[in-house]
């Protein structure tokens, strides 16, 4: 029982140990024994040893003090006068640390690895099935900003001159249909939502393409500019039956301001296109002059059948499976301006009831097949085109494919033509294929009630069409002019290239804008020579650049606009479309929808795993009765004994989330092999991709879970009787 009681008061670390009779009832062995204890302890604390054994208190003790009746009489080292202490002593309560816990707890999960091990390995499953689904989300996310990422080429932030914005927070509340209430509710017409898309309209400027070029060029955010013209650059070729054909075309999209069609622009310079295609072919090199091309062809050299016949270089009745490229190279097209290709005819005079005269329409004629032999064959007119390099998407790429395949042609060749054209014949006299269908006095009558300061796009253009007639300018086969609304007019305009120099029936309507905009203009409310505007971000930083630097050229234009007395924005303001964006922003809150849906099913086999791992450690509690009890009576408190199987399950709480985050990197290497292999192409990478800060979130998760599921097992062997653990077999 001594050693015993000497065991119960070293457990809590004292200072001081306080023996009463310690060899009462022991034989002189035993007594020895136990004195030997106490003369070790003595040597690292302070020992007070109550007794009447004289022998043994002499045999072992440095001090004796002598008592009768409560009085001292007599003491060995007597206390030396005015000394003064050197502390106060401080009564510490018995405490077990959580750390002494851990070192328990683990000596007792050592002694049941097997089934440690089974338990850490049945708590994971909770954790595998979140992991997977966060590792799953994260690496389909990544992919999606890879996607965004690697086709900032392929979806450029296209400036349209009809934008159309996305608005995506505007509000879908309504109010309760079929209300009882015999009342008329007044609906406040004032604030109306706002559709789900809007058209805007952008004024595509010289000065815009000259802001583009040095403050988002220049810089360096975008790697590449595309002005894209609607002018017809009037291609011709010779196909293999010696016929001279109208080859190849360009179509523009409002969705994507990449050209496309079987001849269209290469998507910038030599440096940009060389990132993601390369001349294949001996002879096969990029175009450097304006009249240089290429043939574009896929990753497989493969190329439509109807392209080729469509560029001359195959006919429909020829079945062949291969062209050389030496057949390629060298292929000759010419292109030709407006004044080389339109011949112009007499005019035709139309009825103008303004000046009350007829006036002269001027027309034109495409040439017929026999005239475009004999132009094609002319060596003093036209442009030769050669191809001078056959272009595949590099092996490397992000993405199967860029360009349409076809014909590509420099900037400098789109630059020259539309120079050209704008300053054709056809193209000034366009300006003037109109007549007045109102007489002086009704003209000005109805110019008289137009309020200054108008909107031109919603009050002005509608009543063109009511004040004037328009005139095509190519001629139909029985010499009557086509009549065609004011935005077909404007649509042929593009296609000649015009640009409405001094258009003076546009230019009546100036009066009614307003006033202090003196760069602002009816033609340019209406019209402009450019389709769209294709800037190509350099990447997602150069993306993030070029959205301010418009935003910054928005602001200073409507500045302006406000500084003029305006209400709203400029006419000048920019709407740019950023397609990809918006697609991958919908996407990514589709993935997180799903993941959220995912990770609470999978949270119910977490919890279930973690009630497992309560039931166990009350399985434990009953097995360690008897030591709970012993504890108990070594001095250990309730909080002590729950402290201990906490310390338990927070050991197998780690455990099992190491072996789940573990289990979740292993199952990413077949998950990622089988989705690459069934999706070869698609460049999904990591899809099973557990991001390492989530996988620390849920190590720290199951361990507060488990620790949490462990409090009852815990609080049940803290309230044990000790006696009644002790007598537990």
């Amino acid at each position: 029982m001594q050693r015993v009681a000497i065991a119960r008061s070293l457990v809590n670390n004292p200072d001081i140990i306080l023996a009463d009779e310690p060899t009462g009832a022991l034989d002189t062995k035993t007594s020895r024994l136990v004195m030997d204890i106490l003369r070790e302890i003595s040597k690292s604390r302070l020992v007070i040893m109550v007794t009447h054994n004289e022998k043994i208190a002499k045999e072992y003790s440095n001090r004796i003090i002598r008592m009768l009746d409560g009085v001292i009489t007599d003491d060995s080292k007597p206390e030396i006068e005015n000394e003064v202490a050197t502390g106060k002593e401080k009564n510490k309560r018995t405490s077990m640390s959580f750390y002494s816990a851990l070192k328990s707890s683990w000596k007792n999960i050592r002694t049941k690895k097997g089934r440690t091990i089974m338990t850490s390995v049945a708590a994971s499953f909770g954790i595998i099935g979140v992991a997977l689904v966060l590792s799953v989300s994260n690496g389909f996310q990544n992919y999606v900003n890879r996607v965004e990422s690697g086709t900032l080429s392929v979806y450029p932030l296209g400036i349209y001159t009809n934008a159309m914005i996305i608005n995506t927070s505007f509000d879908r509340s309504t109010p309760n249909p079929f209300p009882s209430d015999e009342e008329v509710i007044v609906k406040d017409d004032t604030n109306q939502v706002s559709p789900a898309i809007t058209i805007k309209r952008n004024i595509i400027t010289t000065d815009l393409i000259n802001y583009i070029n040095s403050d988002i060029l220049d810089p360096g955010y975008a790697s590449s500019v595309i002005k894209n013209y609607q002018v017809d650059f009037h291609l011709t070729t010779e196909d293999p039956d010696g016929d001279v054909i109208a080859a190849g075309n360009t179509s523009l999209s409002d969705l994507s301001a990449v050209p496309a069609g079987s001849f269209h622009e290469l998507l910038g310079d030599e440096n940009f296109v060389r990132e993601y295609y390369e001349p294949i072919g001996n002879e096969s090199r990029y175009p450097t002059a304006k009249n240089e091309v290429v043939l574009i062809i896929d990753k497989y050299n493969q190329i439509n059948k109807s392209t080729l016949v469509k560029l001359g270089i195959i006919s429909e009745e020829q079945d062949l499976e291969k062209i050389d490229f030496t057949d390629l190279i060298g292929k000759k097209y010419k292109v030709f301006t407006n004044d080389e290709y339109y011949t112009k005819k007499d005019s035709v005079s139309a009825s103008d009831t303004y000046t009350g005269q007829n006036k002269e329409i001027t027309q034109y004629g495409a040439p017929t097949s026999t005239q475009l032999a004999t132009l094609y064959n002319d060596d003093s007119s036209g442009l030769d085109l050669s191809i001078v390099g056959i272009l595949r998407i590099r092996e490397d790429a992000p993405y199967s494919n860029l360009m349409d395949n076809g014909i590509g042609y420099t900037s400098a060749l789109s630059d020259y033509i539309f120079a050209e054209n704008s300053s054709s014949q056809i193209a000034q006299d366009l300006a003037y294929n109109y007549t007045i269908d109102k007489t002086q006095a009704e003209f000005q009558a109805i110019v008289s009630s137009i309020p200054e300061g108008i909107n031109a796009q919603t009050f002005l253009t509608p009543l063109v069409d009511q004040f004037f007639t328009f005139y095509s300018p190519i001629a139909e086969a029985d010499g009557v002019p086509t009549k065609i609304k004011f935005t077909n007019y404007l649509n042929e305009g593009t296609e000649l290239g015009a640009t409405f120099t001094n258009h003076y029936f546009l230019n009546w309507f100036e009066e009614f804008l307003p006033t202090g905009l003196t760069d602002l203009t009816y033609l340019d409310m209406t019209y402009s020579p450019y389709y769209s505007v294709a800037v190509f971000p350099k990447d997602s930083k150069g993306k993030d650049a070029i959205k301010d630097a418009i935003d910054r050229y928005n602001l200073v234009k409507d500045q302006e606009w406000l500084d003029a007395s305006q209400t709203g924005d400029s006419p000048y303001h920019v709407y740019y479309t950023d397609l990809i964006s918006s697609v991958t922003a919908t996407i990514g809150t589709l993935i997180n929808v799903v993941s959220i849906v995912l990770i609470i099913f999978s949270s119910i086999s977490l919890v279930v795993s973690s009630v497992m791992i309560g039931i166990l450690t009350y399985t434990s509690v009953i097995e360690r009765t008897k030591e709970i009890g012993v504890l108990r009576a070594l001095g250990a408190r309730k909080k002590d004994v729950g402290r201990l199987f906490e310390a338990e399950t927070f050991i197998i709480g780690i455990f099992a989330g190491l072996i789940g985050i573990g289990i979740t990197y292993l199952f990413a290497f077949p998950i990622n092999a089988i989705l690459n292999s069934l999706y070869a192409d698609a460049g999904l990478g990591a899809i099973a991709s557990l991001n390492p800060l989530h996988a620390l979130i849920l190590v720290g998760l199951n361990i507060l879970l488990t620790m949490a599921c462990g409090i009852i097992p815990s609080r049940a062997a803290a309230r044990k009787d000790p006696v009644v653990a002790l007598r537990t077999e």
